[in-house]
């Protein structure tokens, strides 16, 4: 890695210094040392104070930051951080410092209505709907199905139930989706910004591999500012350093639509250094208020490249002739399914009145927050989270729901030993006293815990003389086996 810097295409080079040259050898250093990995605290799941005390019984090496709050340095090997329970359970989850700014700066409330128009992998649709503490709606869109199948994991590993994924072209997203309060385009780009995590990125950046990005960046900004509510926000973000892919896109977006449609506001945060955006390229001046855009340099804050605008739909926008009706009705489950509930775990269904839930078709019910709105258009891939598997002999509650609704299960659980817990996360077998299954009322599925945190669901297999066999059922996908 030490010699990287000399690995970098000369042009790239230049341009950094054309850029940034006041501190031009300070951002030239920061390619010498890889990034480290990031991660912050699921508030759906834990407090603060409880996840350091986590952090620490669980031996995680990291040193915790001042911006943002519940956010970690990672000082020990990735991988061994992915075989930790806090990690398995989603508890925590990893995500760059830098790709943490714009989901900030939407500045989300629960019952608001947003758009992820670029999502996978997912990270900040996940940001986004703990923010908004898992009500209201979140659409996680990427035109790339295989790159859904990671929003979809986290969605389920972290408890999300506020989130619809899409898969659709978000330069062309349909007018039935409806207009959104947020909407969020971390745009593909040329990942020049990465360099420090993937020095390879530098065999394939220049300003031509820029111009051809910019292209579908301007066609997906023009959508964002399309489906906005008036009075609404958009972030635009990129992780390359490339002005074509950043300011002169912005730029173009404001000549589009005039100051009677969109306006920049500044795109600042406390405590978190950047440098404002350009208003001149290459003998091409910018609007004034690029100067609002933020550019993060891998030095200010030991992060990798980042730029972010904050874009504001007028009110004086003109509104759009209302859409088609914006929301999928969603079937209704199964009335047995609630008093299976209530009979195998004492749920009572009063402690679900903040959810819906849902059965379009026999084999899976599904969770979704109370006030969640599924488009019509395009057609969801996913709408909210499996809850139970319904079509086998004892109806399975889902790893993720047994998560979410720990605290209201009152019947057939199990609480673990720390040695116990441990074999429970790698899948293997567990043998159980009778004071362990005392809660339980026979074969069939169990709610496991370990010092009253939620695990996952288990099989009971009860014995004769009391206590019993417990199989495991952690996610494969979630276990530190794999």
């Amino acid at each position: 890695m030490k010699d990287t810097i000399y690995k970098l295409p000369q042009p790239f080079i230049h341009k950094i210094q054309k850029i940034h040259p006041q501190t031009f050898p300070r951002v030239c250093e920061t390619f010498l040392h890889r990034k480290v990995p990031a991660f912050r605290a699921n508030y759906l799941k834990t407090d603060l104070l409880e996840l350091r005390k986590r952090l620490v019984r669980e031996k995680v090496k990291c040193q915790e930051l001042t911006w943002p709050k519940g956010s970690f340095i990672l000082k020990s090997d990735l991988r061994a951080l992915q075989k930790t329970p806090v990690y398995t359970e989603g508890v925590i989850y990893v995500q760059n410092v830098s790709s943490m700014i714009p989901p900030v700066l939407l500045d989300v409330a629960q019952d608001e209505k947003i758009l992820d128009m670029c999502a996978a992998p997912g990270n900040k649709s996940a940001q986004i709907a703990v923010l908004m503490k898992n009500q209201g709606t979140i659409i996680a869109n990427d035109i790339n199905f295989g790159r859904m199948k990671a929003v979809r994991q986290a969605q389920e590993r972290l408890g999300l139930v506020n989130l619809t994924t899409t898969v659709y072209d978000g330069a062309n997203y349909p007018k039935a989706a409806g207009l959104f309060d947020k909407i969020l385009v971390d745009a593909p780009c040329s990942c020049e910004g990465t360099i420090r995590k993937d020095p390879v990125v530098g065999d394939r950046i220049g300003p031509d591999v820029s111009l051809k990005k910019s292209a579908g960046q301007k066609a997906l900004l023009r959508k964002a500012v399309q489906l906005c509510k008036p009075g609404g926000l958009i972030v635009y973000s990129t992780c390359t350093f490339a002005p074509e892919e950043n300011e002169m896109v912005v730029d173009d977006i404001l000549q589009t639509f005039g100051p009677d449609t969109v306006r920049l506001l500044p795109a600042r945060l406390p405590r978190f250094n950047a440098a404002p955006g350009l208003t001149g390229w290459q003998n091409r001046q910018f609007d004034s208020t690029l100067r609002h855009t933020m550019r993060v340099w891998p030095h200010q804050n030991d992060t990798g490249g980042f730029f972010v605008a904050l874009i504001q739909k007028t009110n004086s926008a003109s509104p759009r002739p209302a859409p088609l009706p914006p929301e999928t009705p969603l079937p209704p489950p199964e009335p047995a399914l609630t008093a299976l509930l209530t009979e195998r775990f004492g749920l009572e269904p009063v402690r679900l009145k903040s959810y819906r839930l849902f059965q379009p078709h026999k084999k899976r019910a599904y969770i979704v927050a109370q006030n969640h709105q599924p488009p019509v258009a395009p057609p969801p891939d996913a709408i909210g989270m499996v809850f139970m598997k319904t079509k086998i002999k004892f109806p399975k509650l889902s790893t993720a729901a047994a998560l979410l609704l720990n605290n209201f299960i009152t019947r057939n659980f199990i609480e673990l030993t720390a040695g116990q817990a441990e074999d429970y996360h790698h899948r293997r077998e567990v043998r159980l006293t009778a004071e362990q299954s005392r809660a339980c009322t026979g074969l069939g599925y169990v709610l496991v815990r370990y010092q009253g945190a939620a695990l996952g669901i288990g099989f009971f297999h009860p014995a004769d003389n009391g206590g019993g066999i417990l199989n495991s059922l952690f996610p494969k996908g979630w276990s530190p086996a794999r």
